[in-house]
């Protein structure tokens, strides 16, 4: 990038990512203090994914794709304020690869659920009866 006045635009970005990843870094350490807490409590989390049909290497897949999410989004703010072209514009492209994956990852998780797809026909009625059609 090139040096000199830092443009307006550039600025905001970096201050979102340094909001967003500081917030992102707040989540995940209370999702590590409540994964911290249930294993304290003797709560067999391996049991309770398999209940759910998730499995539990899956979850921490997902924990690490978002810590290494936040950590390129906080560099890649600090990348935009010093105007540097790796820090900044190249990290910034990684950590939306990674967050698409990150949403990719976390989805197939939800969606290959047996729970979830219990819970899906639970509340989606069945739908109306038409009394003008013969089956």
């Amino acid at each position: 990038m090139a040096e000199g006045k830092r443009p307006g635009g550039l600025t905001a970005l970096a201050v979102l990512n340094f909001v967003f990843g500081g917030l992102g870094a707040i989540f995940l350490l209370g999702v590590f203090a409540l994964l911290g807490a249930a294993k304290q409590a003797g709560a067999n989390l391996s049991e309770g994914a398999a209940e759910t049909g998730t499995s539990i290497g899956g979850i921490y897949l997902s924990l690490l794709l978002g810590l290494v999410a936040v950590i390129l989004l906080i560099t890649s703010g600090v990348g935009y304020i010093k105007q540097k072209r790796f820090l900044g514009r190249t990290l910034g492209n990684v950590y939306a690869v990674v967050s698409i994956t990150n949403t990719v990852v976390s989805t197939t998780l939800a969606s290959a659920s047996p729970t979830m797809r219990v819970r899906s026909r639970e509340i989606s009625p069945a739908p109306p009866r038409m009394p003008w059609r013969t089956e």
